[in-house]
């Protein structure tokens, strides 16, 4: 009968003397846990993993920040480049929510309220979506002539670089 430290033994021996069990059982042993550190960033003040961005959507994003940058803001230019980083990566709530804001900024509530709804379907705790769902429900501020102004002014403001 086998003892227990025989089995032990045993197992040891099958271990040093196959080539391939060694190195695959190190490579089992040396396996890092957690997430991997290309992934991590931090928000605030809080470490977190999240998958990386397509870099094609990020290179549109940014070529959109730069034309709201601009002065005056190429609201056109910015609105065709964040479509193209959504097409490149549909799953961004804050994608959607820039979509938002400058078709707000151009007139274009409609637009702006299927964005935003777009991005509170991804992240419905989003700060930044769910603020621009606030301003797309509250009533077109009047101008000093007393007319009712259009959604350009309904309090959206170009990012600060």
């Amino acid at each position: 009968m086998l003892t227990r430290d025989r089995l032990r033994s045993l197992a040891l021996v099958v271990l040093i003397a196959s080539p391939v069990a060694l190195p695959a059982a190190s490579l089992v042993a040396c396996k890092p846990g957690g997430p991997n550190p290309r992934t991590l960033h931090y928000v605030g003040p809080d470490l977190v993993a999240s998958p990386p961005a397509d870099h094609r959507a990020y290179a549109a994003y940014v070529q959109a920040q730069l034309a709201l940058a601009s002065e005056p803001p190429d609201l056109r230019r910015a609105l065709a480049q964040i479509v193209d980083a959504i097409d490149y990566d549909p799953h961004d709530a804050h994608l959607w929510t820039v979509r938002g804001q400058i078709e707000l900024q151009l007139g274009e509530p409609e637009q702006a309220r299927r964005a935003s709804e777009r991005a509170l379907s991804l992240r419905p705790d989003y700060p930044p979506a769910r603020e621009l769902a606030a301003k797309l429900l509250r009533p077109a501020l009047p101008d000093a002539s007393g007319n009712a102004g259009d959604a350009r002014h309904a309090g959206i403001s170009r990012p600060t670089p």
